[in-house]
């Protein structure tokens, strides 16, 4: 049985059942991409905050579309495979989600508050609007995704 959702305000039974789905089914990172900032201007990295749930069940992904906007999507399945749906949301839709179901995260804790970290020490306070990052920038939201992208591996580490 699916909670309630109320699209104003999660009930705290709503944000806990969130916080489970997304920690089973779920990924929390930081989506790296090319990107030019002008024309004259060769393409540099960018960043941003992606929270997602995959399952095969879309009304579960569409009660989280109700608590926290974002989209869904039709996966690609390979023929004889069950198809799928994702449910995401980006930037601070994906920020303030993860500050609701924080509490209740008991696996994606640590991705999340390397997201809260990100935001704090490595985004810009000021729009300075399409001026490149410095090198400085660039290396510090890079051990960021580094850390993001360990901590979302997949099976057991091998020495």
């Amino acid at each position: 049985m699916h909670p309630q959702s109320n699209a104003q305000t999660p009930s705290i039974t709503d944000l806990a059942w969130a916080a489970g789905f997304i920690d089973g089914e779920g990924c929390i990172r930081l989506a790296r991409y090319l990107q030019r900032r002008s024309r004259n201007q060769k393409a540099g990295p960018g960043y941003h905050i992606c929270l997602l749930a995959v399952n095969r069940n879309i009304d579960a992904l569409r009660l989280l579309q109700s608590m926290f906007g974002g989209t869904i999507r039709k996966k690609v399945v390979a023929k004889g495979y069950n198809q799928t749906w994702q449910w995401e949301c980006w930037s601070s839709t994906a920020y303030n989600a993860m500050r609701l179901l924080r509490p209740f995260f008991v696996i994606k804790h640590p991705h999340a508050d390397l997201v809260f970290e990100f935001q704090e020490r490595a985004v810009r306070k000021i729009n300075l609007g399409r001026v490149p990052l410095t090198e400085t920038e660039v290396s510090l939201r890079d051990s960021y995704w580094r850390k993001l992208k360990t901590l979302n591996g997949r099976g057991a580490r091998i020495p």
